[in-house]
């Protein structure tokens, strides 16, 4: 297994597996994203098809985004301020991993993340997350 290699730099793609009922008209929708972190690849690592498994066969899209889109910082309703960032994370069977976080801007946990409570502003950072994707390769319905 490789070191960690941070910061990722801003312009540097990251890529996601996506099924057919995660994109709509071409637009990543928010159930392709699970809070408080969602797995990505590196490209830095490896290409966009590096996602696609087998074992997952309906997840046979790929969307995109990059660190530079990660930036915002989102308040929620009680005036708590969450960012969304990206930490390099790479596993045994994957070196190519990393994980884009949402977390309390104050936060130490940085390395796990923090699901906010409100189902609301969840879906007020999912819809944030998937809408700085971009499809690479879409999917298609089994």
């Amino acid at each position: 297994m490789r070191e960690l290699d941070e910061p990722i730099p801003p312009l540097e793609d990251l890529f996601r597996r996506v099924s057919a009922d995660q994109v709509s008209c071409g637009i990543v929708q928010s159930n392709a994203v699970r809070l408080p972190a969602v797995s990505v690849n590196r490209s830095k690592y490896a290409d966009g098809r590096s996602v696609l498994t087998r074992e997952s066969s309906q997840f046979n899209g790929v969307a995109a985004l990059r660190g530079e889109r990660l930036l915002e910082t989102h308040p929620s309703p009680n005036g708590i301020m969450y960012e969304v960032y990206c930490l390099d994370d790479p596993l045994e069977h994957n070196v190519a991993h990393a994980n884009v976080l949402v977390g309390r801007v104050d936060d130490k946990r940085q390395r796990q993340g923090h699901k906010p409570s409100s189902k609301a502003f969840c879906e007020v950072l999912k819809t944030a997350i998937a809408r700085s994707m971009h499809i690479l390769i879409a999917p298609r319905a089994l």
